[in-house]
């Protein structure tokens, strides 16, 4: 290991590694420094080692490792399919980097694809007959926790992860807001959405989900729960809002992430009049 803490680039076996002084996950990030990406990417792409490192307790990097990752990301039902690409990514882009280096022997993520983003995966925003039908439903239930989930969701545009860790110290009575941190931020107190089974002490991803689902059965919507997200953020577009302003409200890292809101809401509008000009060059045909 060199004086910066780096690994040198000897081919040392995986297992050497891992028990060195530096952990796979500070391995990972370190390497990710050294990448020639932009610092929005590289942030992306820790959020993907570290669900990695975590989820491979044994330490290891073949080929089989990767594929069971991807298995693994594939079953998950709190990630959208764009994010288990980006997941990917990241640890593909370390190994690679790694052998590179001389690391490792063999890149053990080449060849491994990413998620086939399907029309499935590129729906719409939920409209606002469903957002009713769903507020009525959850109304119905009478619990409380769910109805503060959905307005979580729906108003405020909260990531589920975002959902999951917000703690009662986060409202800002005063000022009535929210501190979204989207992690913890070591504050004693308990969870706003706590669990006594989670160890985290907050409600686990997939209940979370579950709950969801739950919820979107009785309504009829096969959206994901990250489609509250969208429609959102396309409410704010829609309303003649600009992107810089957007995205201080939806949190997101540049408004280049906004265009595709924008490029179809922007469709959206055209279409009719589109339709108008062909319908008549047709009725004359």
């Amino acid at each position: 290991m060199s004086d910066s803490g780096f690994v040198v680039p000897t081919k040392h076996p995986v297992p050497e590694l891992v028990t060195s002084s530096v952990n796979l996950t500070e391995m990972f990030e370190r390497v990710l420094d050294q990448v020639d990406i932009s610092n929005g990417t590289r942030r992306t792409y820790r959020y993907g080692v570290r669900d990695f490192t975590s989820w491979n307790v044994d330490g290891t990097l073949d080929q089989s490792t990767l594929v069971r990752y991807k298995n693994y990301l594939r079953d998950r039902t709190d990630l959208t399919t764009g994010t288990k690409n980006l997941y990917l990514s990241g640890v593909r882009t370390v190994v690679r980097t790694l052998y590179t280096l001389g690391v490792l022997e063999r890149d053990t993520g080449k060849g491994l694809k990413g998620f086939k983003i399907t029309r499935c995966h590129k729906s719409g925003p939920i409209t606002d007959d469903q957002v009713e039908k769903t507020f009525r439903v959850v109304r119905e239930m009478k619990d409380k926790r769910l109805f503060l989930l959905f307005s979580l969701l729906y108003l405020q545009g909260l990531r589920q992860k975002e959902c999951l860790t917000l703690r009662i110290e986060d409202f800002e009575p005063d000022t009535k807001s929210l501190w979204i941190v989207g992690r913890e931020t070591g504050l004693k107190s308990g969870y706003l959405f706590w669990s006594r089974k989670n160890k985290s002490g907050h409600m686990t991803s997939q209940n979370l989900n579950w709950l969801i689902r739950k919820v979107h059965g009785e309504v009829g919507i096969t959206n994901t729960g990250h489609s509250w997200r969208k429609v959102f953020v396309s409410k704010l577009i829609d309303s003649g809002m600009d992107l810089l302003t957007v995205s201080s409200f939806s949190r997101h890292k540049s408004i280049e992430m906004l265009k595709v809101y924008y490029d179809r809401l922007d469709r959206e509008k055209k279409l009719p009049k589109y339709y108008e000009v062909f319908s008549n060059e047709v009725s004359v045909m």
